[in-house]
């Protein structure tokens, strides 16, 4: 997970987000935050994880990424009580996350201090290997 529990409840209000996570009392629910930090994380690594080695586990990378994690989660458990679309905050910190996850995705944007992929030069004879080195058996064309 890219944030805490404990920091997403001290990011926000806790009257507040025991609202959006308890069904009573003034005490967040801890496991349903833990339960959106793993979600939002998760959809995190889909944005990553076709760059960088996920999880992250740096900890400068990971100093970036959790705020935009906190995004996240806090709009989700908005979302869960169908509120999220009533505050435009909400949405635009979300929005604006979703947009450097998808700047980060096609490469416009880097994440400091994340492991990224090591690019493999596939050679002719290693491409051989992986089938299609044999003939031809059936003809390929279609007839009518």
């Amino acid at each position: 997970m890219y944030a805490t529990t404990d920091e997403v409840v001290s990011s926000f209000q806790s009257d507040r987000l025991a609202e959006l996570t308890a069904s009573s009392g003034t005490t967040p629910d801890d496991d349903r935050i833990t339960n959106e930090l793993v979600t939002q994380s998760a959809f995190m690594n889909s944005y990553l994880i076709g760059r960088y080695q996920t999880p992250i586990t740096n900890s400068a990378a990971l100093a970036v990424l959790k705020p935009h994690c906190i995004n996240l989660v806090l709009c989700g458990l908005f979302q869960d009580r169908l509120l999220a679309e009533q505050y435009a905050s909400i949405r635009g910190d979300r929005d604006t996350t979703i947009s450097w996850l998808r700047k980060i995705a096609d490469g416009t944007y880097s994440l400091t201090g994340a492991d990224g992929y090591v690019s493999v030069i596939i050679t002719d004879e290693d491409a051989a290997a992986f089938g299609g080195s044999d003939e031809q058996v059936f003809n390929t064309g279609i007839y009518f």
